[in-house]
């Protein structure tokens, strides 16, 4: 009985690591870099690199970047890289005051029983829309460790009410 149940427990630890593996994608390369606003690195920005031609072999990408500008960039998990091709970037960083608390959730259609949230966006809005963005980015079969955002222009930090967005 003992030898059996050794041999049941033996078979299980051999089959435990076969599930715990995360499916990888073929193809992802390296793609790394730095975002910076008027020559200043913006930390928390969220990246997102859009296929400008999407396909089986691409799909988007993404990172957030860290205290001195720098990024590594996701498909499926934190730094498995990007598809080689041609990107549309967008870069969004906003920051949101206030409560999020349904004065009356009977109501949920109603902007004045909705909360008080205020967003204020921290990098130009041209680059947080896959229409207004100007970057583009093309990714090498062997990857780009080296990519630099740059983007410029003035911020419009007025407040945008949570009242403000149609729901």
């Amino acid at each position: 009985m003992k030898k059996s149940i050794c041999l049941v427990c033996v078979a299980l630890l051999l089959l435990l690591p076969c599930g715990c593996k995360k499916p990888k994608l073929k193809g992802l390369v390296p793609g790394s870099g730095t975002i910076t606003l008027n020559g200043e690195p913006v930390e928390d920005a969220l990246i997102t690199f859009s296929p400008i031609n999407p396909g089986a072999d691409q799909r988007s990408a993404s990172a957030k970047s860290g205290p001195n500008g720098s990024f590594n960039l996701l498909t499926l998990e934190p730094g498995d890289g990007i598809f080689p091709g041609e990107y549309k970037v967008m870069a969004k960083k906003t920051r949101t005051t206030g409560s999020n608390i349904v004065l009356d959730p009977d109501d949920r259609r109603n902007p004045a029983a909705m909360d008080d949230r205020v967003t204020v966006h921290l990098l130009p809005q041209k680059y947080g829309h896959p229409a207004a963005t100007d970057l583009t980015v093309t990714i090498p079969a062997k990857g780009n460790k080296s990519i630099e955002l740059k983007l410029e222009g003035d911020v419009d930090s007025t407040p945008i009410s949570s009242s403000q967005f149609k729901r």
